[in-house]
Formats: C-alpha cells, sequence, structure tokens
C-alpha cells in the first residue's frame, strides 16, 4: 500500500500517491492498463456524482444551521432555556410552532433538557436515542442495564 505523506498540503500528497500508483499499474499491466485507467475514471466520476448528491442535500440544510442557533440564542435571552444549544433537542413540531407563533416558548428549556437526559441515558446503555421512554429511563439504576434489554 502506497503510504501518503503526512505534511504539508492533502491535496499535493493526494496527487503524489496517485502518480506513484499509476507509475507502479504501468509497469505491472503493460497492454492492459488503458483499460484499468478507463475503468478507474468511471469510478472517480461515479464517486463525483456521489458527493455532489450529498453536498446539495448538505447544502439545503444551511438556513436550518443558521436559524435554530438564533432561535436558541433568543430562547435563552427570554429566559425559557438555560443554553441556546438546547434549541437541537427540541422537536420540529415544537420549533414549528414557535416560528409560527402558536407557542411562546414557555417550557422549552424543560423539555430539551428532559429529552436530552433520554438521550444521554439511552447512550450510555447503548440503546437507540429514537427510543423514548422517559418513565423507564428515569428509573434505571447502573445495575439494570439487563431489564433494558428485556424490556426492549
Amino acid at each position: 500500500m502506497l503510504e501518503a505523506p503526512q505534511d504539508g498540503d492533502p491535496r499535493q500528497a493526494a496527487g503524489q500517491v496517485s502518480a506513484a500508483a499509476w507509475a507502479e499499474v504501468k509497469q505491472l499491466t503493460c497492454w492492459r492498463w488503458p483499460l484499468l485507467r478507463w475503468l478507474v475514471g468511471q469510478a472517480q466520476r461515479g464517486f463525483a456524482l456521489r458527493e455532489a448528491g450529498k453536498f446539495g442535500m448538505v447544502a439545503s440544510l444551511w438556513p436550518t444551521r443558521r436559524l435554530l442557533p438564533e432561535l436558541g440564542c433568543r430562547l435563552a435571552a427570554s429566559g425559557h432555556m438555560e443554553r441556546p444549544e438546547q434549541v437541537f433537542y427540541l422537536s420540529k413540531v415544537d420549533l414549528l410552532g414557535l416560528l409560527c407563533g402558536h407557542w411562546d416558548g414557555h417550557g422549552a428549556g424543560t423539555l430539551a433538557h428532559d429529552l436530552s437526559h433520554v438521550a444521554i441515558v439511552a447512550r450510555e446503555y447503548g440503546l437507540p436515542a429514537v427510543v423514548n421512554i422517559p418513565d423507564i429511563l428515569s428509573h434505571i439504576k447502573d445495575d439494570d442495564a439487563a431489564t433494558i434489554g428485556r424490556l426492549l
């Protein structure tokens, strides 16, 4: 396996590794390297298209990534939350209710704290975070991990 240099520009290091790999392929395969080069080019184009799709999906989240921290700051400033980052524990319905004016945010900090506690306990016991069983999780002690497994 070719070793990539650890210092310097990563793109330059990738270019060096690629050039060394192609030199090695030319020596080993002789007449087959044009076919291999075409196949590798097709794979690279496929990877680029896959990454372009991911980029489009992430780019569509930009407004949300700008909106939620601001909403969290406003909720913290109004005293409804302790910390602005707690807004990320609110559900989509909660956020839409806030933005549409159907809810003033009263109790948002308590709701976010409860949900963050459920996520932390679920992570400690290796449970999926989407399981919302706060009544059970609030009564769990350190030696009750086997009981959780039987419940699920």
